[in-house]
């Protein structure tokens, strides 16, 4: 009689067999016959959703898998119908089962953060046992923000030290060209040079500024020594042209002088 129940059971649709197996209380046919038409009869258990996979995926999909402590939250009559239909490894199956549907939800960027992740020293995260969705997809965002962060230290020309970590990280945003931290060390460096600029061109123009002093004053001192050579010269002028003036008097006086003695001694001759 359990043959010809599966026999009939096998044309109704998997979703209405699966609930059929899963609450044991076949049609007409009492648990015991059920549980050895699932043990005896080749594909049973699986045309009605009895394997260890089976029930560890909906269980699983219903909440009653908590990932933190590896409990599988079954009930009695799941946990009757696991003991005799010698379903031991529902919970390890249900870990699996678990593990792969959080992979699954983040297999976009897994595979983004995989691609990008290529020649960098960085750890791919991996899903831990009693690492819960929310943990893992976290690690996830965090690892490929890293990527992104060092890719773009990479173009601004920066350099990651070591393994790509929040430090190592960190510390290259900070010391890359077009880091803030950069841009205002470059500011003063050119700050800096805009004062000693400066300092030169004041240091030049008081350069300038002395020179064009001295000039002036070596002009000053030659048109002063040329003035007074000038005067020299027409002093000595002067002298020459009095001492001629002179001279003539003198011979003046001395012809008149001359021309009395003469008058004299003519008058003294008659």
């Amino acid at each position: 009689m359990g043959f010809q129940l599966l026999r009939f059971a096998g044309k109704l649709a998997p979703g209405a067999l699966k609930i059929l197996g899963g609450t044991g209380a076949a049609v007409g046919v009492g648990a015991a016959g059920t549980a050895t038409v699932l043990n005896t009869v080749p594909g049973a258990k699986e045309t009605f959703g009895q394997t260890a996979e089976a029930q560890a995926e909906a269980r699983v999909d219903a909440g009653k898998f908590n990932r933190e402590n590896g409990v599988l939250k079954s009930g009695i009559l799941e946990q009757g119908w696991d003991q005799v239909l010698g379903r031991t490894d529902v919970a390890s199956k249900a870990q699996t089962y678990s593990n792969k549907k959080i992979e699954k939800a983040n297999e976009e960027d897994l595979i983004r953060l995989t691609k990008r992740a290529q020649g960098l020293d960085i750890d791919i995260p991996t899903l831990g046992n009693n690492e819960s969705a929310a943990s893992y997809k976290a690690e996830v965002a965090e690892a490929l923000g890293l990527v992104n962060r060092t890719q773009a230290v990479i173009a601004d020309g920066g350099q990651v030290q070591g393994p790509i970590t929040q430090a190592s990280v960190g510390q290259a945003e900070a010391t890359r060209p077009g880091s803030v931290s950069q841009l205002q060390k470059r500011a003063d460096i050119e700050r800096a040079e805009d004062l000693l600029r400066e300092a030169n061109r004041d240091r030049l123009s008081q350069d300038r500024y002395l020179a064009q002093l001295e000039a002036t004053n070596t002009r000053n001192a030659n048109q002063f020594a040329i003035q007074m050579a000038q005067q020299q010269y027409q002093n000595r002028q002067l002298d020459m042209r009095d001492a001629r003036d002179s001279r003539k008097d003198k011979m003046a006086i001395i012809a008149q002088i001359m021309k009395g003695l003469e008058a004299s001694g003519r008058a003294f001759t008659y």
